[in-house]
């Protein structure tokens, strides 16, 4: 008589043992290369975000510069109206800054026709500012 409570004699043949451990093993190697590149990836964006870090360190620098050097124009733009006796005096800063054609600092020829120095870096050198009138 057969007991229906006692489980049936199961085999797996060693030739389905082998093709699964095969298998798994396959799908081991293939996870790790997935980890190993993920990991790089990783590793590589860190890279990026530190330069990109230090580069807007720079160009924050470079405007703050910039806003520094145009303020300091401005006021002293603003003591020689004050100090100014007549119209021509007045006329005079204005007169000259007309004259003169951009220089190769100046911050209206910045990017025009001049290759960086090393691309992706930003100089740390202020550009002059002339005052706005």
């Amino acid at each position: 008589m057969v007991d229906p409570f006692k489980a049936p004699k199961f085999e797996v043949p060693e030739e389905m043992r082998d093709f699964a451990n095969k298998s798994v093993e396959q799908a081991k190697r293939a996870f790790d290369s997935f980890m190993g590149a993920t990991q790089e990836a990783a590793a590589n964006l860190k890279g990026s975000a530190e330069t990109m870090q230090r580069n807007a360190a720079d160009a924050t620098h470079q405007v703050v510069g910039y806003a520094e050097q145009n303020v300091k124009a401005a006021f002293e733009h603003a003591q020689a109206l004050v100090k100014a006796k007549g119209f021509d005096e007045v006329m005079a800063p204005w007169a000259r800054s007309s004259r003169t054609p951009p220089s190769r600092n100046d911050h209206r020829s910045v990017g025009k026709g001049r290759p960086a120095k090393r691309p992706g870096v930003i100089s740390r050198q202020p550009f002059p500012c002339r005052p706005f009138l």
